[in-house]
């Protein structure tokens, strides 16, 4: 310690001793020096750090879209299966209708254009399937296979593409799993029958309403879709994505290249490609380090990071597992090279070097120019200021530069002159503020006086508009009373001439049923007994219609009473569940509240059902002193609500005047991926 302290003093010793000049040189070089070597320094560090964040947040944008994609994906083929399961249990479709079962499919396939073969296979061996792709449309009957041409409009010709015999689909793979796990599963990863292509198909069985097993409905997938996808995706400069299952076999890749290799095109011989085959060199040096740290690949359970130095270049490589309920485990990876990334900081580095060097001997120059630019007039203006020091005011100092210098030798010269004209000015000034002060009071009164009768405007203004308010309001109100009344009215005149007219139609076909001869032709019986079902579907279509316009379990038992009636009717026509929380309110409230109320859930579980993809629906009704609450929720997709105002979205426009009709409000809660919430509040 006390050499150092000595070493301190000694350098303080020659600093002192050394000239002005040579400290200016000395001072302006080593500034230079250790500010390059700082921003270098700095520069390197930021840049490397910065090059970690932006690949590790890359990774992980691109693994969270990969996962999002496949959700997406694979979520709307459980969809199509969950409502062909319904369509088949509610009789919609029938299998024994193959004409429009097919053309059923057809019209599903156009609307979900992603997708391949939808096909089902009943427990008896016969089946029905369409291919819009491909233009095709197949059916098993009795063990003959037969694939017929399609016209544009999705009817089969009488064009046979194919026939195979014997064919029982029952046999098929989808159609074994599914019927053994009784539950939907994702069959393994095959090729297709077609073409030469990797499928997947998810296979659900349907069960009848007795719980017996009544075939299977599969839909099956294209993985080059996936493919596709991923090389449409920004990976940096030469990045790439794929996805694998647990042995390491390619599904998908952003690689141009195919996920299996032909043997032999003619039989369909193909093999699946695994990662370590790849040609693409990337994902080769992904395999071969996934191979050095897992021989098994399930023991990859959560996002795993790395950096892997492969034949001398820095790769950033992200694994994430996926994982879905109905059996798929594969692997997402994304692999980037460091200098995707690091070409510009480098070439930033190196330029940043160049000038670094540069600068440093232009501030050596500089520094020793400037020190002989600076002395000298320094020498002067300090015995000029001994001069001033000792009383001579009146001594003029010779200005010989226009530098600072200079302008500071001329300011020295101008001092006490300025100083006599300031004091005149600040004299003058102040006069001038006194009036200035003056005319911004009466400015001031003037506003005031303007803001009062501005405010005056205003507030008959205000009184007009919520006169408005409450005409529209009032208007509302009435229409909205006028269209319950003619809902009403509708529903009596159906129930009153329709309803019975078709009751008695039915009671005469019956009755002439029951009363011809035996010896009625058996063509005759069987159009009576067709038009006695018909009779009692439109009675049936009748009384739906009439719940509809007006619901009589409102008027009889309450909101509570035709919320949960509702929600049973619309939880079997749509398969969305709907869960009612809510208690009998007493006193009952208004009708118009009541109406009002139950329209808008109308609208709003409506809304659920177009555009939410949602499973699960919740409507809440309490009262909190003075207050009815009303709130329906939703677990769909939500959306962005500034969207859907810009969109202005007439369903939307009449729930809120309803709610304001009442003297109520209207408000929706919703995000992007978190579900829609409409909360209504009504002062009864």
């Amino acid at each position: 310690m006390s050499y150092f302290a000595a070493a301190v003093r000694r350098l303080g010793v020659r600093v002192k001793s050394l000239s002005f000049r040579t400290l200016l040189i000395v001072s302006s070089v080593s500034q230079i020096v250790i500010a390059g070597g700082i921003i270098a320094f700095i520069s390197y560090s930021v840049g490397q750090k910065s090059v970690d964040d932006v690949a590790e947040q890359l990774c992980d944008e691109l693994t969270n879209g990969v996962s999002e994609h496949l959700d997406s994906y694979l979520g709307t083929a459980s969809a199509i299966n969950q409502m062909n399961i319904q369509m088949l249990f509610h009789g919609f479709i029938d299998i024994r209708n193959p004409g429009r079962m097919a053309h059923y499919f057809w019209d599903l396939a156009r609307a979900h254009g992603n997708y391949g073969t939808l096909v089902f296979a009943d427990s008896l061996g016969n089946s029905i399937g369409t291919n819009i792709h491909e233009n095709y449309i197949v059916a098993t009957r009795n063990g003959t296979y037969r694939r017929y041409k399609t016209d544009e409009d999705g009817y089969p010709s009488s064009q046979v593409l194919v026939e195979k015999q014997p064919f029982d689909p029952r046999k098929r793979i989808w159609y074994q799993q599914a019927a053994e796990a009784a539950k939907p599963v994702w069959t393994d990863i095959r090729v297709s029958v077609a073409s030469p292509r990797l499928n997947i198909s998810l296979a659900s069985p349907w069960y009848d309403s007795a719980r017996k097993f009544r075939g299977v409905v599969n839909t099956s997938m294209s993985l080059a879709l996936i493919s596709d996808f991923l090389r449409g995706l920004k990976i940096g400069n030469s990045g790439k994505v794929f996805i694998i299952d647990s042995g390491g076999l390619v599904i998908a890749s952003s690689a141009d290249e195919t996920p299996f290799i032909i043997a032999d095109r003619a039989s369909l011989d193909i093999k699946r490609l695994s990662l370590a085959q790849s040609s693409e060199p990337l994902l080769a040096s992904a395999a071969a380090f996934l191979k050095g740290i897992h021989e098994d690949l399930h023991e990859i359970k959560k996002e795993r990071r790395f950096v892997i130095n492969a034949d001398g270049r820095r790769l950033f490589f992200n694994i994430v597992p996926y994982r879905n309920d109905n059996g798929i485990r594969w692997l997402i990876g994304v692999v980037i090279p460091e200098t995707d990334f690091t070409g510009r900081i480098n070439s930033m580095n190196r330029i940043a070097g160049i000038l670094i060097i540069f600068a440093l001997v232009l501030s050596a120059i500089g520094a020793m120019v400037a020190a002989n630019w600076v002395v000298k007039p320094i020498q002067e203006l300090n015995a000029s200021a001994g001069a001033l020091a000792r009383g001579e005011w009146e001594m003029a100092l010779p200005v010989r530069r226009g530098d600072e210098v200079g302008e500071l030798t001329g300011s020295f010269n101008r001092m006490a002159a300025q100083l006599k004209q300031t004091i005149g000015k600040l004299t003058h000034e102040v006069s001038e503020r006194s009036a200035a002060e003056k005319e911004l009071r009466l400015a001031k009164d003037e506003l005031e006086e303007m803001n009062d009768s501005l405010e005056h405007r205003v507030e008959e203004r205000t009184k007009e508009l919520r006169k408005s308010e409450e005409q529209l309001r009032s208007f509302a109100l009435r229409l909205a009373e006028a269209e319950e009344n003619e809902r009403k009215r509708l529903s009596e005149e159906l129930h009153d001439e329709v309803g019975q007219q078709l009751s008695v139609l039915g009671i005469n076909l019956s009755l002439i049923l029951s009363q011809a001869n035996s010896d009625l032709p058996e063509t005759v019986r069987c159009r009576i007994i067709d038009s006695i079902a018909l009779v009692e579907q439109a009675t049936e279509r009748t009384r739906n219609v009439m719940a509809t316009l007006r619901p009589p379990v409102l008027d009889d038992y309450g909101l509570t009473a035709a919320l949960k009636w509702y929600s049973e009717m619309f939880s079997s026509r749509t398969g969305i569940t709907v869960k009612i929380e809510a208690a009998d309110i007493s006193p009952r409230p208004a009708s118009t509240v009541e109406n009002a109320l139950f329209r808008i859930t109308q609208e709003a579980l409506t809304n659920v059902a177009k555009h939410a993809r949602a499973t699960q629906a919740t409507v809440s009704m309490w009262r909190d002193k003075e207050i009815l609450r009303l709130e329906i929720a939703d677990n769909g997709v939500g959306f962005d609500p500034a969207v859907k105002r810009a969109e202005n979205k007439w369903g939307l426009i009449n729930s809120v005047e309803r709610a304001e009709a009442i003297g109520g409000s209207l408000h929706i809660q919703a995000s992007q991926g978190h579900g829609t919430r409409v909360v209504v509040e009504v002062r009864i």
